[in-house]
């Protein structure tokens, strides 16, 4: 019926795991408001809410929120993202992107704003050999002018080098 069509739709890929990858309540009541094209009564969009997310595909997470409210996110980006987990754990003595000292010193050395925290970061990236590595920072942190510097001591070191970003600015 409708409401497993609406579950189905928030609970999809494109729905409310499509910009996030976790979701609460308040989310999937938004959700099931705006698929209600022809209006709907509060207790019909509560009960269709309570029926997402008590569907099997919307899974409960540990971490509450930032409010104290219980988080979900899906079967399947859960999966996906176990996938992408056990992947980067294979690949962590892989030996690869290791760049030569020298021309690692010398991208460092051409950045001399660069902070501690920075020159860490490019240091492990451009040293470890891990198939797979993360950077994680808040906006201004500097991850893209520091990146820089690791991609100049790839590219020194005979690498080829593709970037690629989430944020279209960066």
């Amino acid at each position: 019926g409708e409401r497993g069509e609406v579950a189905e739709r928030l609970l999809a890929a494109d729905g409310l795991t499509a910009h996030a990858s976790s979701f609460d309540r308040r989310h999937v009541l938004q959700g099931v408001a705006q698929a209600a094209a022809a209006g709907a009564h509060l207790n019909q969009v509560t009960g269709t809410a309570d029926r997402v997310l008590a569907d099997p595909q919307a899974v409960e997470l540990k971490e509450a929120s930032m409010l104290g409210d219980t988080r979900y996110s899906t079967a399947d980006l859960l999966a996906v993202e176990q996938r992408l987990l056990a992947g980067a754990d294979r690949r962590l003595h892989d030996r690869v992107a290791v760049a030569d000292r020298r021309a690692l010193e010398a991208a460092l050395a051409r950045r001399p704003s660069l902070s501690g925290e920075q020159l860490r970061m490019v240091t492990a990236l451009t040293t470890s050999g891990a198939g797979v590595q993360t950077v994680v920072g808040v906006a201004g942190a500097g991850k893209t002018f520091a990146l820089d510097a690791a991609r100049e001591a790839w590219e020194a070191s005979g690498q080829r080098v593709i970037g690629a970003a989430l944020a279209a600015r960066a």
